[in-house]
């Protein structure tokens, strides 16, 4: 109590007592009541006074915090395949219920698989592990809860990570030190396996694609053995892998033929050796969807042009692109065959041409030039205007630097020679994109000659002007190849050939999971105006032949996508319908889960990985067997301990309630002293 609260308090005091002595004069009364009363009287003015007062008094608290220690447990399949789930259960129970221990030790117990939790069951079921984000969420939690409070954490882990970034990357930002308690040996066994497989996602039909397979060996002989490709029960291709303990690592390429369109599984399969212990690492699927994409030009022309043969050579030798000359008669009868159609210096007869391109949104590459009906061209369609002057002009190209629609080899097209159109001015309308302008005697017009512009979700682009067979062949005679021009105008028709998107409902995901990534299914809404919807209630339904019913899945908000998470789906099969719930818009779709289980894949525990954690954060390694001496490391370490922190608050005398029930109790019982003695 201050010196400050004492004066209040004796002031206060004897302010009441004065105050109530004069009031009733006890000394002057023959009955000693009127004591009573002063005395109920003072307590009552000087317990109001004080309130009145309010001087603030100081309080101290202490109090023992000891030092933190996190129990971190592997939960995931691989601590079960080294047949250590046991060993684990034991040695966190002799941890909690070691009394010296808890005295020394505020204990938290965790659980890690691919994200760190908050709870200690444990059933070994989880597919994968991220050692490396568990690690760097205990750390934040313990900065932001604990703030300086002394911690440390024991690992009880095999420490082999199959996702996210190495717990070494980030060890050195760790503020409390790690001592991992190893779940597994460090013996070295025998071992061939397939460490890595490099496939692409897509192929085309009739393709052949490559697939790179890169195979480890452990062991102290050499060895031949096969490296087999399976298709169903199918051997596909085959190659004799030959390693020694120097030369253990090797990597290979094998070619297979897409023949057949749609989802396409394989199997590889490394021939185990005899006497090796574990086999499950000899095998890998992969699949890979084989799309029938091969995307069909219309060339369509009323008249005879060099042009027309210089389109179809540098077409015709793309293997997924085919060209066919149609008069626009032909066109008409098939034209839902073509994904592009080249309309070469069109005329009035391309009116029913231009109809079916608009109504079924087809993209285009029109070339204009002498043959042209400029007239007709103007009034089809509302995209540019050109001036008809019946006179032609021959014009150089000029790259126009700024275009970045798509991308393009810079080319010095001035060398090349000219091409003739009609002369006269070309009015864009809308948005339009200028690839080339027009230049006459190395002097730029800033006149359009090769644009692209869009409309109604369909990409279109115009050449106005003819004979480009010329500059195939000046290429020619310069390289004795027609690659660089064609090259440029492949660039033009595969822009052409994907489509603008414009679906307010959108779906991504893998078409085939093999266990690398989360098998996830991202979904988008957008409005009327095209702007992301955060509040659309969307769901996915999954089916397959391997499900007894339909299962629906929410679809949750991630950033600016829906997800659903499938993990729960075991390998197979499956089709998918993503709709929203007034189902309005939906899409579906397919795709396929390979059984793969990255958790059995190891051996050994990553005892040179857990040592590295350990000596980084300046703790100390154990293997299992040494927990008891681990358990005394932690109990006699003098880096943690329990410290006394004392709190001293400033506080005003009226939030105590003691004094309030001071004076309740002293004016109730002076009046009913009075009451009673018939003095009211």
């Amino acid at each position: 109590m201050t010196t400050t609260m004492l004066f209040y308090l004796t002031m206060t005091i004897l302010l009441g007592f004065s105050v109530a002595l004069f009031q009733y004069k006890p000394w002057f009364k023959s009955d000693k009541i009127y004591w009573v009363l002063s005395v109920l009287r003072a307590l009552s003015i000087a317990a109001l006074l004080l309130l009145l007062f309010n001087p603030k008094i100081n309080l101290n608290s202490s109090r023992i915090i000891k030092p933190k220690l996190n129990i971190l447990l592997d939960n995931t399949q691989s601590i079960k395949f080294l047949n250590k789930d046991k060993i684990l259960d034991s040695v966190y129970n002799i941890m909690i219920s070691n009394k010296p221990l808890n005295e020394k030790f505020d204990i938290e117990s965790y659980t890690f698989d691919k994200d760190l939790n908050t709870t200690s069951r444990l059933d070994f079921k989880a597919p994968q592990t991220n050692l490396g984000k568990s690690l760097q969420t205990l750390n934040e939690i313990q900065r932001e809860l604990y703030r300086d409070d002394q911690a440390a954490t024991i690992l009880i882990s095999d420490g082999n990570q199959t996702i996210g970034s190495s717990f070494l990357y980030n060890s050195n930002s760790n503020s409390q030190p790690v001592f991992p308690l190893m779940l597994g040996d460090s013996t070295a066994y025998l071992d061939l396996k397939i460490q890595q497989l490099n496939v692409n996602k897509y192929t085309f039909f009739g393709n052949t694609f490559p697939v790179e397979v890169f195979v480890n060996y452990n062991g102290n002989r050499n060895l031949r053995t096969d490296l087999r490709v399976y298709s169903a029960n199918t051997l596909v291709a085959k190659k004799t892998v030959s390693l020694t303990p120097e030369d253990n690592s090797q990597s290979i390429e094998i070619f297979l033929k897409a023949n057949k369109i749609g989802l396409q599984s394989y199997r590889l399969s490394l021939d185990p050796l005899l006497d090796e212990k574990l086999t499950t690492n000899n095998f890998k699927e992969f699949g890979i969807e084989v799309i029938d994409q091969q995307i069909k030009i219309a060339l369509v022309s009323d008249s005879s042009h060099p042009d027309l043969g210089a389109f179809k050579s540098m077409i015709s030798t793309q293997k997924n692109y085919s060209i066919e000359l149609l008069s626009p008669a032909s066109f008409l009868d098939s034209a839902e065959d073509y994904t592009i159609a080249i309309l070469y210096q069109p005329n009035s007869n391309f009116s029913r041409v231009y109809d079916f391109i608009k109504n079924n949104n087809i993209n285009t590459f029109t070339v204009g030039g002498t043959h042209t009906d400029w007239g007709f061209l103007n009034n089809i369609q509302t995209n540019f205007k050109q001036d008809i002057t019946q006179q032609y002009e021959s014009f150089q190209a000029v790259i126009n630097p700024n275009f970045d629609a798509f991308a393009l080899d810079a080319e010095d097209f001035e060398k090349y020679p000219p091409l003739k159109s009609v002369f006269g001015a070309t009015k864009l309308i809308g948005q339009n994109r200028i690839l080339l302008y027009k230049s006459i005697n190395k002097l730029s017009s800033q006149q359009p000659l090769l644009f692209s512009f869009e409309s109604n979700g369909s990409r279109h682009i115009v050449l106005l002007a003819e004979n480009i067979w010329k500059w195939r062949l000046y290429v020619y005679r310069q390289q004795q190849l027609f690659k660089k021009v064609d090259d440029y105008f492949m660039a033009l028709f595969k822009y052409l050939s994907t489509q603008q998107s414009a679906d307010r409902l959108r779906v991504n995901h893998e078409s085939i999971f093999d266990g690398s990534t989360p098998i996830v299914i991202y979904a988008q809404y957008f409005g009327v105006n095209f702007e992301f919807n955060r509040n659309a209630n969307i769901e996915i339904e999954i089916t397959s032949k391997d499900l007894e019913a339909t299962v629906k899945f929410p679809m949750l908000l991630e950033n600016n996508n829906y997800a659903a998470n499938l993990e729960s789906l075991k390998p197979g099969s499956y089709s998918y319908n993503v709709r929203l719930k007034n189902k309005e818009f939906s899409k579906a779709g397919r795709f396929e889960i390979l059984p793969y289980n990255i958790e059995s894949q190891f051996l050994n525990a990553d005892i040179s990985k857990l040592r590295e954690l350990a000596s980084q954060t300046k703790a100390k390694a154990f293997y299992d067997f040494q927990t008891e001496i681990l358990i005394q490391e932690l109990t006699n370490n003098k880096r943690f301990k329990s410290i006394q922190k004392v709190e001293k608050k400033s506080v005003p005398l009226i939030h105590f309630k003691w004094l309030l029930l001071i004076l309740i109790i002293s004016l109730a019982s002076e009046w009913f002293l009075r009451k009673y003695n018939g003095l009211i």
